[in-house]
């Protein structure tokens, strides 16, 4: 499949799910799971959108509005009437049984599409044995959840290249979702490089929905809304995501703390500090730590501090100016991150936390061509 026909490709599949949806939806029960072979296309391959967008300057933007308006109706079905209607069933249940074996490999009730896709084609799978071969090969298993966020990251992709397919947009829904069902979907993951000026966009557009949610809120309801938003991108964090990812990351956690009261994310640049609490050295050395220390929460920022504060020995390039109560300040506007009780596991720290930090700062040094060691 060539990049020059993904937004002819894109066109079909979405107005193929929505039918499926919205015929599914009229008759008053769900088929939720879908089971796609995906050997001759991919089912909404947002990496070839991209590519296509990066590669190409588009004038007439009305294919590229109608594969989002198509994904905001998908988003708006999923986020407004389908969790609420019923699986789909089964008269009889379908059984695939191993031949070494009398028990059942796979055994359900609830009813699911079997599709072979090709670029302008879903072959559906409508006798049994056919979707068993289907199954007992190569397969990839979507729900309807899984289809509505591939949507949304369709649409984050199309508006971060043309904002202006943003115009027009309720941003009502995102407030409905959250209303109905206590989350908002953002599912972003472990990006490369090149993306960073993207994914950059893509991040701002999340703050942007969530602050409209968070300002809509009544005040008992806003901190759990932070506290959900938080929780998400906390998991994003602890997977492996790049230094500079982390960083925007780190932003938009900082922003949910201050009740989002900053319009866009500023990137955070290696010059950006207090000279009176770090010089360019330190701060270098800081940040490098933060992004190879694979300890989480307030415990990896604790660890750093007694790090940086007591345990290099040769403090001639060192300038790390922060009492507790002022680190715990700085912490937590810039990484969202509240330190309470000032205290490291001492035993932990010294057997194996300390060793970690030596080594990430001997790398740093080497990197730098210096001989210093801690």
């Amino acid at each position: 499949m060539g990049n020059y026909n993904i937004i002819n490709i894109l066109t079909f599949q979405l107005n193929e799910l929505e039918h499926l949806i919205k015929k599914d939806s009229k008759r008053g029960n769900m088929i939720y799971n879908y089971f796609i072979n995906e050997d001759n296309c991919k089912l909404l391959d947002y990496y070839k959108l991209q590519s296509y967008l990066t590669e190409t300057k588009i004038e007439n933007l009305a294919s590229l509005k109608q594969i989002n308006n198509l994904c905001l109706k998908i988003n708006n079905l999923w986020n407004n009437d389908l969790r609420k209607l019923n699986p789909k069933k089964l008269k009889e249940p379908f059984v695939i049984t191993r031949e070494d074996s009398a028990s059942s490999w796979i055994s359900s009730s609830i009813d699911f599409y079997a599709i072979y896709i090709s670029e302008f084609k879903f072959h559906y799978c409508t006798f049994e044995n056919e979707k068993k071969q289907l199954i007992l090969n190569k397969h990839k298993r979507y729900t309807l959840e899984n289809i509505s966020s591939k949507c949304r990251n369709l649409r984050n992709i199309l508006t971060s290249f043309y904002p202006t397919l943003r115009v027009g947009e309720d941003p009502r829904q995102y407030l409905i979702q959250y209303k109905n069902f206590k989350k908002i979907e953002f599912t972003p993951r472990p990006y490369n490089m090149p993306e960073y000026e993207l994914m950059k966009g893509i991040f701002n557009s999340h703050v942007n929905d969530c602050k409209f949610v968070f300002l809509s809120l009544d005040k008992k309801e806003r901190q759990g809304f932070k506290n959900h938003i938080i929780k998400n991108l906390n998991k994003v964090e602890n997977v492996q995501v790049l230094p500079k990812f982390k960083t925007l990351l780190f932003k938009i956690i900082a922003l949910c703390n201050n009740n989002f009261d900053k319009p866009q994310l500023e990137e955070n640049t290696p010059n950006k500090f207090n000279p009176s609490q770090f010089n360019e050295y330190t701060h270098n050395l800081f940040t490098y730590i933060l992004n190879e220390y694979e300890k989480k929460g307030k415990i990896k920022y604790i660890n750093i501090w007694y790090f940086l504060k007591k345990d290099i020995k040769d403090k001639t390039d060192i300038l790390f100016n922060f009492t507790q109560e002022k680190y715990k300040i700085f912490v937590k506007r810039e990484y969202g991150i509240e330190i309470k009780k000032f205290q490291k596991a001492e035993y932990k720290y010294l057997d194996n936390e300390l060793g970690i930090l030596q080594n990430i700062f001997k790398t740093y040094c080497d990197n730098l061509n210096r001989i210093d060691t801690p």
